[in-house]
């Protein structure tokens, strides 16, 4: 049976962190924590070596399907489409059915804000249990006091269904952008110029999971 070192020896390829060369496995000390790469001499830290079966080389001339990498000038820009049939038929689908039910309910609190706070709405504003131009409840006009409790209450059931129509437009159109600037570095997720950055510093990153 073999050891436990050598199961986390051959876990993955290893890689120098200075020259991005493979690294043996007998050149891998567990015990003491390091690694001794045979190509450039360099002694480092297991924590420091990469992971991958490809160099940096090889990786940025053959990103995988769905990614792009550009570098010119000062910054570099990696690009992940998050672009997913089977994420955006799901959430889409629910959406619609959500919304559906919702909007119901929402055309009812906004017939009876216009009701109370200017006239009766027009015969062609799909509101349903419309009597003269007012919406009803329990038999007589809905007042103002009704109006707002049923906006308050509808706000985190249109924030759900917000969200998945969001969600069915981020697998559809959505992106990923890591840009590496000589003065900034971010992460920029969203749909063309909808996007939401986090800003990270590119010195301080010590591994990359996906």
């Amino acid at each position: 049976m073999p050891s436990t070192l050598n199961l986390l020896k051959e876990s993955s390829s290893k890689r120098c962190p200075e020259c991005d060369e493979l690294i043996d496995s007998a050149a891998i000390n567990i015990q003491e924590g390091v690694a001794l790469c045979p190509a450039c001499g360099a002694l480092s830290r297991l924590s420091q070596l990469n992971d991958g079966d490809q160099s940096v080389r090889e990786f940025l001339a053959a990103p995988p399907r769905g990614c792009s990498i550009d570098s010119g000038g000062d910054e570099v820009i990696a690009t992940a489409s998050l672009k997913s049939i089977g994420g955006f038929l799901a959430s889409a689908g629910f959406a619609l059915f959500w919304n559906g039910i919702v909007s119901v309910f929402l055309s009812l609190a906004l017939a009876g804000l216009y009701t109370n706070l200017v006239d009766p709405v027009p015969p062609w504003f799909p509101a349903p249990g419309m009597v003269e131009g007012k919406p009803e409840m329990n038999g007589k006009p809905m007042g103002l006091g009704e109006t707002l409790f049923l906006c308050m209450f509808l706000v985190p059931f249109v924030t759900v269904g917000a969200g998945m129509t969001v969600t069915a437009m981020m697998s559809l159109f959505g992106k990923v952008e890591v840009v590496v600037h000589r003065t900034e570095a971010y992460v920029a997720t969203g749909i063309g110029i909808l996007k939401w950055k986090r800003k990270f510093n590119p010195h301080k990153v010590s591994s990359v999971i996906f």
